[in-house]
């Protein structure tokens, strides 16, 4: 799939995105899911419904190279692509 921006992104991959929680503030996310519901205009058009992310962690640095280690948190987010609304992390019931 292709971000907003025009960046291809494909599952398992780390996006930096807009915190929808924080205006100004980005989170970084690895996209787990890209979702269609099968018949769906999207699904007919190959483009995503809505994608899964999970959040991660930047907090601690990696001594060695002075960056921050990427570390995946138990909290989700739900992209849905038609309207471009974000669903806020929640963490799984």
């Amino acid at each position: 799939m292709y971000l907003q921006n025009g960046d291809k992104c494909e599952v398992g991959q780390f996006i930096i995105s807009k915190d929808p929680g924080r205006p100004g503030q980005t989170v970084v996310v690895r996209l787990e899911e890209i979702l269609q519901r099968q018949g769906s205009m999207a699904d007919l058009s190959a483009m995503p419904e809505y994608i899964l992310v999970q959040l991660a962690d930047v907090q601690r640095v990696a001594t060695t190279y002075q960056m921050p280690c990427l570390n995946l948190t138990n909290q989700w987010g739900l992209v849905d692509f038609k309207v471009h609304a974000y669903c806020p992390f929640s963490k799984p019931s």
